[in-house]
């Protein structure tokens, strides 16, 4: 009996791997450690390379309507394990940060349309993995194609992933339906 019990937990906690996910912590291109599937708020993390800008555009643009709401976060993993931007990383992050700065443009409307009256460059995060470590933890694969995306709802869990995110439509309608109608409307 003791056995069965055993087994029983094991193949709980199996099951259970992923979705209670420990914290997965990261210094981004401004120099902050962030964790990435903080509890409190619901966290977009969409992967990127330099074959994926346009459709991670596409992908970040579709939940601007939601820009500047409470309780959730889009942060953009950059995987350059396949490129020279290990030889210059100084110059890779400046382009990076130059990239926020003018999102950070594009989305301020949509904050002041939310009625949020704060700047948004200090909430818009990338990372930049040399190394592949950070990719790994948010189970992302070196891809030269495919738009992987996870989703961490506000317990810091894994609420849905994709390998590839083929239909954008999909990602604001999935945040939408994990944060509050108080933050939605």
């Amino acid at each position: 009996m003791k056995l069965f019990i055993w087994l029983a937990v094991a193949l709980f906690l199996a099951a259970c791997e992923g979705i209670f996910a420990d914290p997965i912590s990261a210094t981004d291109v401004d120099d902050r450690t962030i964790t990435l599937n903080e509890p409190g708020q619901v966290t977009v993390v969409i992967y990127s390379n330099q074959d994926l800008q346009e459709r991670t555009r596409k992908a970040g643009a579709s939940v601007y309507p939601l820009q500047g709401k409470k309780g959730w976060r889009l942060i953009i993993t950059i995987d350059l394990r396949n490129s020279f931007a290990w030889l210059a990383k100084g110059y890779s992050k400046r382009r990076v940060r130059a990239n926020l700065d003018a999102e950070a443009k594009i989305i301020r409307p949509y904050y002041q349309e939310n009625g949020n009256p704060n700047d948004p460059r200090p909430a818009l995060i990338a990372f930049e993995d040399f190394d592949g470590k950070l990719c790994h933890a948010l189970g992302f694969e070196a891809s030269d194609k495919k738009l992987a995306v996870v989703i961490f709802n506000a317990k810091g869990e894994v609420a849905r992933r994709w390998k590839d995110l083929t239909d954008i439509s999909e990602l604001p309608r999935e945040l939408t339906g994990l944060l509050p109608a108080a933050i939605t409307r």
